[in-house]
């Protein structure tokens, strides 16, 4: 019989996650704006260890209250297939996957 002490990291992982989702829960319970949420995005993103990261995150919450990311959405509507059924989902999509390169590189 082996004995299990403390929390494997996936265990650890899922905990941190549910922990997470229970502090987004409550602060969207208050019902607060989407100005906000990007506020709250933003002090949040000064606590990160990774600079360059912190310096992405920043960037794009300042991007987000002052208009959309330049570039980004007529990418996606250009770029998005008009057979597909549903094309604002497509440029949804698009916007996102260029907004998380953005934070990648």
């Amino acid at each position: 019989m082996t004995l299990k002490y403390g929390s494997t990291e996936g265990e650890s992982h899922f905990e941190e996650m549910i922990a997470a989702r229970q502090i987004v829960q409550q602060i969207v319970s208050h019902g607060v704006s989407q100005k906000t949420i990007i506020k709250l995005i933003h002090l949040l993103s000064l606590e990160l260890e990774d600079r360059d990261l912190m310096m992405s995150v920043v960037e794009l919450t300042k991007q987000a209250v002052s208009g959309p990311v330049p570039g980004v959405l007529e990418e996606a509507e250009a770029e998005a297939d008009a057979s597909h059924p549903f094309p604002l989902q497509t440029i949804a999509e698009k916007s996102a996957f260029s907004v998380k390169k953005k934070i990648i590189v």
